[in-house]
């Protein structure tokens, strides 16, 4: 028999509709249970969570609420979440700037030790190889020291050496 003979023939376009009616039907309990889930334990005591209940009957409902995401406050969580990663980079910026500044300091004071040292250390040579020692006087001329200033002057020199160069 053909269908265009029958007398209860459906056109495509009816038969289309018909089965997004049928979808649409089928889908609304499913809608409604969404929400539902149950949890149970098994004879082995392994416990599982499902969408239905099972067949032993033995579960329990549980009542899980949910709402939709607030996406203005997730939008500004992430804002301030990046405020302040970007404070902490400029923090961790500053300290690294900070900490190349104190060790270029410190190599400066480092140097500026050597320096001392070495100069100590030439005045102390100067002071243990001469026998006679002067100091300039006010007019520039010569102003010759005796054996005790000649003595205190050596050990002023020591203490420098022993001061700018740890020794």
């Amino acid at each position: 028999m053909k269908l265009s003979n029958c007398r209860f023939a459906v056109p495509a376009r009816s038969l289309f509709a018909l089965a997004v009616l049928a979808a649409f039907v089928m889908y609304q309990p499913a809608t409604a249970q969404e929400g539902s889930v149950y949890k149970w334990v098994d004879k082995d005591g392994t416990i599982h969570y499902t969408d239905r209940p099972p067949v032993s009957g033995n579960a329990e409902l549980l009542s899980i609420s949910s709402r939709r995401t607030d996406k203005s406050a997730v939008q500004a969580r992430l804002a301030k979440r990046a405020e302040a990663n970007e404070v902490a980079a400029l923090r961790e910026a500053q300290q690294a700037e900070d900490a190349a500044a104190e060790q270029e300091n410190q190599a400066q004071i480092a140097e500026q030790r050597r320096a001392n040292c070495q100069q100590a250390r030439g005045t102390l040579k100067k002071y243990d190889d001469a026998h006679i020692l002067y100091k300039p006087g006010e007019n520039g001329e010569r102003e010759y020291l005796s054996d005790a200033e000649i003595d205190a002057a050596r050990i002023a020199a020591r203490r420098s050496v022993k001061e700018w160069c740890g020794e």
